[in-house]
């Protein structure tokens, strides 16, 4: 019983104590392989908006558009599984710090007739009986200090049945412990943990990258159906004006009062605007279709509509190339990927410096032996009999040629981190040269929006005005016809400047990496240009 008591209490040293110094050195695993703990933002894809079999279209804003977006799309779910899988990977590597239980029983008998030979060492007997069992249990950890410790336990049973009848017991309990000097030793042990938390962060901000180019594309097709949508408006006020020239110049050529050549042109001018309402129409179903993509919906099981009564209104501010030059410095996903590559790089390259060194490894042993007649007597006498057995002793091993393999590896691991650091200048290099563009693309956009809305309101204007003349009688279906047709195109004109800024502007909030915080709530890792300076 005491034998029993002393292994557990053991063994509960063996598996809390190297587990809260891990705890109190590296911080809890599931601390450091939880990007949402470092990013301060949810892992899991937002709860959205599920619709099965045949119903109404679904009317949600744009907002509510983009979270279904997140929620739906199929190839967003394909990078989070991605970066699922690296957390798992991470979670693997953990398991080099799992104590593992080994034990095993064996049981035998031995009976051997005694050569000449083996005669002339024992006496009087003439052969060897023997029956014995032996059983072994022990825990074995790695520390992640280095330290490989064992805590083991043994008994044997044994009897010669030619020379004594009862059987001896005996038992052993001891410790131990392999510790690297250098190869292997301070933090080589958790280096592959390390990397591979590292390379889960970069991971988790890879697939926020794809989320935020997701939800780009995403309101690229809203925009483009929301212009869609206006120009069949537009196309479709531009038939109601030819439909109501045909007929007023039909009734009054049936009176006499207008000649044939003004209804031709009338219906001429009418079915050509027919034309371009179908092909509108046809493109506001293409654009549909593209919206309804995104969020993985097909036309006829799930019809979608969008409201945008309250997102087309025009940004209050145009842009700035400082404040937008800080902001991508501050929230861009991408900054972070390669925070995380960085860091990840350095823990690799300190790990290949380790293995430059030579293996010298301190082994050392403690154990307590004890003799008798039963297996509780054996392990009493190995608590209180003064039989110890220990070791201690140093293990070197040296590659003879230099170490050609540590050598290459920790050339392949400058190499990465080297390749790491010019990512990241080449990053900071494109970011300020898309910002610089875009940020003069949406003043441009602005400008060419209120040219655009003074056009329009010129032609509008103008129309009416022809309008009021023929209805007097002073022009010709023609030049109405010619008047509606510079207006529609004016309109159109206006339509696509504003489709156009809205883009541009949507454009400009993913460069600086703000439109996963506009529209989910998601604000990354906040500011990271400190972190990412400190990475290098």
């Amino acid at each position: 019983m005491c034998l029993l008591k002393a292994f557990v209490l053991l063994l509960a040293f063996v598996v809390v104590v190297p587990g809260n110094l891990y705890a109190k050195n590296h911080g809890t695993v599931s601390g450091l392989a939880s990007p949402a703990a470092e990013s301060g933002s949810s892992q899991e894809i937002s709860s959205g908006y599920h619709i099965k079999g045949n119903r109404t279209a679904t009317r949600v804003t744009l907002d509510e558009y983009i979270r279904m977006v997140i929620q739906n799309n199929n190839d967003l779910a394909v990078h989070y599984l991605d970066f699922k899988a690296t957390q798992e990977t991470a979670r693997g590597e953990e398991g080099a710090f799992e104590p593992e239980f080994v034990t095993s029983y064996q049981a035998g008998e031995d009976r051997v007739r005694y050569s000449q030979e083996d005669k002339s060492s024992v006496l009087f007997a003439q052969e060897r009986d023997a029956a014995s069992s032996d059983f072994s249990a022990s825990v074995q950890m790695l520390t992640p200090t280095g330290t490989t410790l064992k805590v083991l336990h043994s008994t044997r049973k044994y009897k010669d049945r030619t020379t004594y009848d009862d059987y001896d017991y005996t038992s052993k309990v001891g410790v131990e412990v392999t510790q690297p000097l250098l190869k292997g030793a301070g933090t080589a042990p958790v280096a592959q943990l390390r990397a591979a938390l590292a390379e889960s962060d970069e991971a988790y901000h890879l697939y926020r990258t794809e989320k935020q180019e997701t939800v780009k594309q995403a309101l690229m097709a809203c925009w483009d159906l929301y212009g869609a949508m206006e120009k069949l408006k537009v196309r479709g006020e531009s038939v109601r004006i030819a439909r109501a020239l045909f007929e007023n110049n039909r009734k009054r050529a049936a009176l006499g009062r207008m000649a044939e050549t003004e209804v031709l042109l009338a219906e001429a001018g009418l079915n050509k605007r027919l034309a371009f309402e179908t092909m509108a129409d046809q493109e506001c179903d293409a654009a549909r279709d593209r919206v309804r993509t995104f969020v993985s919906y097909a036309q006829e099981g799930q019809p979608l509509s969008i409201d945008f009564s309250h997102a087309d209104r025009l940004p209050d501010h145009r842009a700035e190339y400082a404040g937008s030059m800080q902001r991508a410095f501050s929230y861009r996903p991408e900054y972070q990927v390669l925070r995380h590559r960085i860091l990840k790089e350095n823990i690799r390259l300190k790990f290949a410096e380790n293995q430059r060194w030579p293996q010298v490894d301190l082994k050392g042993s403690y154990g307590l032996n004890g003799l008798g007649d039963s297996v509780g007597d054996a392990g009493e006498n190995a608590f209180h009999d003064d039989y110890r057995t220990w070791s201690v002793g140093v293990y070197f091993s040296v590659p003879l040629m230099g170490g050609i393999q540590a050598r290459s590896q920790l050339s392949i691991a400058e190499m990465n981190k080297r390749k790491a650091l010019l990512e990241l200048k080449s990053l900071e290099v494109d970011v300020a040269n898309t910002i610089h563009s875009l940020t003069g693309e949406v003043n441009s956009a602005f400008d060419q929006l209120d040219y655009l809305s003074k056009s329009s309101e010129a032609n509008e204007r103008l129309l009416k005005m022809v309008l009021a003349r023929f209805n007097a009688g002073r022009t010709s279906s023609d030049e109405v016809l010619n008047r509606e047709e510079d207006a529609i195109e004016a309109k159109e004109d206006r339509l696509d400047g504003f489709v156009q800024l809205q883009k541009s502007m949507v454009e400009l909030r993913a460069a600086e990496g703000r439109l996963l915080v506009q529209y989910v709530g998601d604000p990354g890792a906040g500011l990271v240009g400190e972190q990412v300076a400190q990475a290098r």
